[in-house]
């Protein structure tokens, strides 16, 4: 996978968690086109770019919870 499709891929699961319109896990996976290990390596990077995501299993979707802000350069 090449960055831009890295990057492709990555925003559109941002768009699909801010929609709140995911699915399980197994389910997030197939529509990315890409395993669940994979899935978790995404939202890892994600948790570490100071993203909280957490999944309802009521709602059966994961959902951002807040983006921490970063803190300015001085």
């Amino acid at each position: 996978m090449n960055f831009s499709d890295f990057t492709k891929k990555r925003e559109y699961l941002k768009k699909l968690i801010t929609k709140e319109n995911t699915g399980t896990a197994t389910e997030l996976a197939a529509k990315l086109q890409f395993s669940r290990r994979t899935l978790f390596n995404y939202l890892n990077l994600l948790r570490e770019e100071g993203y909280k995501i957490d999944f309802c299993r009521h709602r059966r979707t994961y959902f951002f919870l807040s983006k921490k802000e970063k803190p300015e350069a001085k």
